[in-house]
């Protein structure tokens, strides 16, 4: 029987990502448990503690908690020493971006001694090479003395990094950055740059929670309750094991919080500015020496002193930093505090990286008209003309570091990349808009609102999968309309996995429970969806013989994306012709059509075949994926699709890129395992005339700030695709498509 006791202790975690002007900061904070039993390690049990441990997650849940937050804002940062270096004076994404930095995310510090760049700091290896052709030795005897007027004051137990300029005018603010704790110690090892990471979301003040953590655990497991850990100081760093009265510690509860904040940044509220930074290190030491019973877990806050340049901001737990915050780091405190008691029972401090601007605005994109476009829009048989925009959005369930690791995580997110895609869309300004992979809940919670305020209306249809984990994390397509241009008349979706169920049992007569019917439906259920809509123009400007053609019907759909299953892609196809058939033709020959989407199909397919021909050759790969040996693995792939000489529809479409430019762009889809069109806009020739087309931008535009798409400039790894329609009220005019 094992009889070993095991002492568990609580820890918190606690990370924000990458500090965005405009962009939400949501942090990430929970509770966890560990197990810690030492193997090997010495008869006590504190010896045993404060060994190094081995850990094990604890199998029991934290106690039921609730956090509180405060946001602190930091001094001016400067990046790099290295005075040719953009980043000292630019805090574009652009320049701060893995592809701008040499594909590392590394800060580089000289800790030489004998260095004229001693505890200079750079944003990559190139800046750090640039300045060591520049850099001088230090004679012995005054290695130790700071050849820059702004170190002659600090100590060698200085836990502050500074970030000397050579040529800077003016220097640093204190001659630091605000680093603290988690940083690495400049001199720790002479003569070679030391390397810490510049985006520390997760490390640096924080890693040792409270002081006495290795000697007060409770008895259930938890550490002692104590003030958070802030960064702190000069001198701070050594003074983190001394057990100073904290007898200036009052019991406070702030307006607006659960639990009341912690404080302990500066105990005194007397303090003098004048003698603050004398005042420094015991103020933090009476905020860090461990828990003082009387003071009920809440400690008087003050300001950060005025040595250390941080200003409180928000006490909000999401915070959206603006243009005051830009070029500045900033700060999150969490305290956990239990929700039966009220007592505190962790807290942990953070610090992120520099704080960088929005993206600039996105590059105009070129229109391309067609031969005798202004002509023929001021005929007689010319209708209303209207914008159409097709953009496979990336959502975020698909972005991540895994499949796009050549992209900064931060330009991942959903945050930082709807900023730059509703403002492409603003710019195209269309009056019809389909989007592809638009997240549920990003749907409800930012692209409606948002395209609500600029005048669209729009629905929405998500596909018929289950939610990857939360709810709202399945991806689907969204149609919107300009409201001053279009009101809906009628709206439906398509569901492919109906449709197949459908032609299984009515069609087929196959059973859905027979093996014939369930490899049919295995093979066809994608879950992929469609939407159809029918818009009619606001005070069209036609005769009443004509009143059917200002109504317009709109498709939008996403296909099934995986390269191995064509047949899957040419049925989903031919179906979404055979239910627009039916539905235009009910409503008269005369309703235009627009079909819009991604239809994960390159022009060489069966799909673009039938699409754009009316039918598809009997001998091509995509119709005989059955008799094909790449199957994906599947020996007998059932055959879903009927003969080929069915497979047709009777619209008259045309591409209209193809139209327009006279052939199809050279990419839609950009990533590095990909590159090639996958996403088209078709319209009904006897109908409708394109009149222009957007530019696709060519590769060194595509690249300019990253090795592919998505990244800080584009952020989704499609490329909206942008057109000019025109109704064609008579069917005598040459649309030059056939």
């Amino acid at each position: 029987m094992n009889t070993k006791e095991y002492v568990y202790s609580w820890h918190l975690s606690l990370r924000v990502d990458r500090p965005v002007e405009g962009c939400a900061m949501r942090p990430h904070a929970y509770m966890y448990g560990k197990k810690l039993d030492d193997r090997g390690g010495g008869s006590d049990h504190h010896e045993k503690v404060s060994q190094q441990p081995h850990t094990k997650v604890m199998k029991e849940p934290p106690p039921q908690h609730e956090f509180s937050y405060r946001w602190f804002r930091g001094p001016l940062h400067e990046a790099c020493a290295y005075e040719g270096c953009p980043r000292r004076t630019s805090f574009s994404p652009h320049d701060w971006s893995k592809h701008a930095l040499g594909g590392t995310d590394c800060a580089l510090q000289c800790v030489s001694t004998q260095s004229s760049l001693y505890k200079c700091t750079f944003c990559n290896s190139n800046c750090f090479v640039h300045a060591w052709k520049t850099q001088y030795t230090v004679p012995k005897e005054n290695s130790n003395n700071n050849i820059y007027g702004n170190y002659s004051n600090q100590n060698n137990h200085t836990n502050s990094i500074g970030v000397p300029s050579v040529a800077a005018v003016g220097g640093m603010n204190g001659g630091g950055t605000g680093g603290g704790v988690g940083e690495n110690y400049a001199g720790s090892r002479h003569g070679t740059p030391s390397r810490s990471r510049s985006g520390s979301f997760d490390t640096t003040d924080d890693e040792l929670l409270y002081a006495d953590e290795a000697q007060s655990t409770r008895s259930n497991g938890s550490r002692s309750p104590g003030p958070p850990l802030d960064v702190m100081s000069t001198g701070s760093a050594a003074s983190l094991g001394s057990n100073t009265n904290n007898n200036n510690i009052t019991t406070t509860t702030n307006a607006g919080t659960p639990r009341g904040y912690l404080g302990g940044y500066n105990s005194n509220t007397n303090n003098d500015n004048s003698s603050s930074s004398n005042n420094n290190n015991n103020n933090n030491n009476n905020g860090m020496g461990g828990h003082d019973s009387n003071s009920d877990n809440h400690y008087n806050y003050t300001d950060y002193n005025a040595g250390d340049d941080w200003i409180e901001v928000s006490r909000d737990q999401i915070f959206l930093p603006g243009m005051d915050d830009v070029g500045r780091k900033l700060k999150l405190e969490a305290a956990a505090y239990s929700l039966e008691t009220g007592e505190l029972l962790m807290s942990r401090v953070v610090k992120t990286d520099v704080v960088l601007a929005r993206a600039p605005d996105p590059k105009k994109r070129n229109l391309v008209t067609t031969k005798g476009a202004a002509a023929a829009a001021s005929t007689a048989g010319g209708g209303p003309r209207f914008r159409v925009s097709t953009y496979n959005v990336l959502a975020e369930i698909y972005a991540t570091a895994q499949q796009y690791p050549y992209c900064d995580f931060w330009a991942l997110s959903w945050d930082y990349r709807f900023q730059n895609i509703l403002r492409e869309i603003m710019d195209a300004s269309p009056e019809v808009l389909c989007l592809q992979e638009v997240q549920a809940d990003h749907y409800e919670n930012h692209v409606y609102a948002a395209l609500s305020d600029a005048g669209y209306e729009g629905v929405f249809k998500q596909k018929t999968r289950q939610s990857m984990g939360l709810a709202g994390k399945v991806d689907g397509c969204a149609l919107f309309w300009r409201r001053s241009k279009f009101h809906l008349i009628e709206s439906y979706s398509i569901e492919f996995n109906e449709l197949a169920q459908r032609q299984a049992t009515q069609v087929l007569g196959l059973n859905p429970r027979s093996e014939e019917g369930v490899a049919f439906l295995n093979r066809l259920s994608k879950d992929n969806v469609a939407q159809l809509v029918v818009l009619e123009v606001i005070h069209a400007q036609t005769p009443r013989s004509s009143r059917e053609i200002t109504q317009i019907c709109i498709a939008n759909t996403h296909l099934y994306s995986n390269k191995d299953f064509p047949d899957v892609k040419l049925w989903q196809t031919w179906q979404l012709l055979q239910e627009l058939e039916s539905f235009v033709l009910s409503r008269g020959t005369n309703l235009p059509l627009v079909i819009c989407g991604d239809f994960n199909s390159t022009p060489d397919t069966a799909v673009y075949d039938l699409l754009s021909r009316q039918s598809v050759h009997p001998g091509h790969p995509d119709v005989n994926v059955s008799n094909n040996n790449n199957n994906n693995g599947d020996d007998n792939p059932p055959n879903i699709l009927p003969d080929a000489m069915n497979i047709t529809h009777s619209f008259q479409l045309g591409s209209a890129y193809q139209t327009v430019l006279g052939e199809e762009p050279w990419v839609t889809n950009f990533t590095l395992n990909f590159k090639g069109v996958l996403d088209y806009i078709w319209y009904s020739a006897q109908n409708l005339r394109p009149l222009s087309a957007a530019l696709i931008p060519d590769e060194a535009q595509l690249t300019k700030h990253g090795d592919a798409l998505p990244s800080t400039e584009y952020s989704s790894d499609h490329i909206m695709l942008i057109s000019d329609l025109q109704v064609v009220l008579n069917n005598n005019s040459n649309n030059g498509n056939r």
